[in-house]
């Protein structure tokens, strides 16, 4: 389908209504599997295994129940940050230097208080009947855990 412009040239109404850009994508597609970009890929050529009725999520849901990714990494950020703060020993214990030990600490202070902040502002935008505290992070003593690191390392 083809539309003249105002200037008296035609372009295609589909690639038009795709953006100024949308003529690129099938050259390049086109050239990648001239090149063979695409030939011998995993699974090139596989049924995918559809569920009977729609579901959106199906794809990460599949991925998910296969355990071919980090389910941590779909909790919210204060989660992760309350379960590093539980494994503090058992990181520290692994740290070189003392300096390294005050860098990851100061670190994790600075996300904690990040996270902290976002979840005092979101409580702040609930509505007033909201009984629930936000759920914050515990900041550590960085001096306290230095020295706390120093006697780990020596068990």
């Amino acid at each position: 389908m083809s539309e003249e412009t105002p200037s008296g040239s035609h372009t295609n109404a589909w690639l038009g209504a795709m953006g100024e850009g949308a003529g690129f994508i099938p050259t390049a597609a086109d050239r990648a599997a001239a090149a063979g970009v695409f030939d011998n890929l995993p699974l090139a050529g596989a049924q995918l295994e559809l569920p009977d009725v729609h579901d959106p999520d199906w794809w990460i849901k599949s991925r998910i129940s296969s355990g071919e990714f980090d389910r941590e990494a779909l909790l919210p950020a204060t989660v992760v940050l309350r379960k590093e703060h539980d494994m503090l020993a058992h990181t520290l214990r692994s740290l070189p230097s003392q300096d390294a030990v005050r860098e990851y600490l100061e670190d994790y202070n600075a996300r904690a208080r990040r996270e902290n902040s976002a979840a005092v502002r979101d409580a702040s935008l609930r509505p007033a009947s909201s009984e629930e505290p936000p759920l914050l992070v515990p900041l550590v003593d960085v001096e306290n855990w230095v020295s706390r690191w120093h006697r780990l390392r020596q068990l």
